[in-house]
């Protein structure tokens, strides 16, 4: 998504954003479907780091862990707005045991290993959770 995850760490397809806002009471949901996916492009839970004692490094740690705590809200949001409906839940993120660093956007060093981590557990069968 354009944001970056400023505003929600989730996009939604465009049938299920009706869902998710009846959920909250905004617009009654006109759409019937019946399956919803979920891709997070990093990890859902907060990474522990040590930081400097300065402004800028403890509120840079300060975002990243709220974008995490956003994500599992909107997993959950997500998830209970497929339960409403009887929908299907899946959801997928890069799990702690993929510990490659991201060097930077387009970087082959991470991205090759990252499809192939991606693709193996595909292969394996683990790639998508039934809940958050």
């Amino acid at each position: 998504h354009a944001d970056g995850g400023v505003v929600s760490q989730v996009t939604v397809a465009a049938g299920w954003q009706g869902a998710i806002h009846a959920l909250s009471g905004d617009r009654e949901d006109p759409l019937d479907l019946d399956e919803l996916y979920i891709i997070f492009n990093g990890l859902i839970d907060p990474e522990p780091a040590e930081v400097e004692p300065r402004i800028a490094d403890i509120a840079a740690r300060a975002l990243d862990t709220m974008s995490k705590g956003q994500r599992r809200a909107d997993l959950a949001v997500s998830y209970e707005a497929a339960r409403e409906r009887g929908a299907a839940f899946y959801a997928t993120a890069i799990e702690r045991d993929f510990s490659l660093s991201y060097f930077g956007p387009f970087d082959p060093e991470y991205m090759i290993p990252l499809y192939e981590y991606g693709y193996d557990r595909t292969r394996r069968g683990e790639i998508w959770t039934l809940r958050p």
